[in-house]
C-alpha cells in the first residue's frame, strides 16, 4: 500500500455488442450478460494500447484486470502476454464506465422501454433520462448526446403537462 500513491489506471471505451439482456424469470430479475468474442479482441486492443501508454510513461510494472494475479513488467512483453488472454466467464473485471443501450427508446413496447418521448410504456409518468435511452453503445463518453437527450425528453414532459 506504500506505493499506492504511485498508481494510475487507464481505460479504453469499446464499441460493444449488445449481447446481454435483463428479463423477469419466476419473479425474479434476470440479468443475463456474456462478453462477445469479437468484444473481447477490441478489448485487448485496448489494453495493449493503454500498457503501451503507461510504460512509455514510466511504468515498471503493469497489473491486468483479472481475478488472478497477473503481471507485465517489461513493454516487450505487452503484446504476447495480453495478446494470450483467453475470454472466459469471470475471469476479468470489466466495468461499464457509461452503461448504453439498457432502456431503449421506441415506438414498440415488445422490443423498447420507453416510447418516443422517454416515459415508459408501462409507467404513466415515469421518464428516462440518460444513456440507455441509446439503441447501442456508441463507443465513446456520450455526455453530449445524453445533455441532448435530457433536453429533447424534458421538452417533451412540458408539452405534456400543457
Amino acid at each position: 500500500m506504500s506505493g499506492y500513491k504511485n498508481t494510475i489506471r487507464l481505460i479504453s471505451l469499446i464499441h460493444d455488442q449488445n449481447v446481454g439482456q435483463v428479463s423477469w424469470k419466476d419473479g425474479q430479475k434476470d440479468i443475463s450478460y456474456f462478453v462477445d468474442d469479437q468484444d473481447f479482441e477490441s478489448m485487448k486492443k485496448g489494453l495493449i494500447a493503454t500498457a503501451k501508454i503507461l510504460f512509455a510513461s514510466g511504468a515498471q510494472r503493469l497489473y491486468l484486470p483479472t481475478t488472478h494475479i497477473s503481471s507485465i513488467d517489461r513493454v516487450e512483453d505487452v503484446e504476447k502476454v495480453i495478446g494470450g488472454l483467453k475470454n472466459e466467464p469471470a475471469r476479468y473485471k470489466y466495468t461499464s464506465f457509461h452503461p448504453q443501450g439498457t432502456c431503449r427508446m421506441g415506438r414498440d413496447p415488445k422490443k423498447t422501454v420507453v416510447n418516443p418521448y422517454g416515459e415508459t410504456h408501462d409507467v404513466k409518468n415515469l421518464y428516462v433520462v440518460d444513456a440507455s435511452l441509446l439503441p447501442t453503445s456508441i463507443g465513446y463518453n456520450p455526455s453530449e448526446t445524453v445533455y441532448a437527450l435530457a433536453h429533447y425528453v424534458c421538452d417533451q414532459m412540458l408539452k405534456a403537462k400543457a
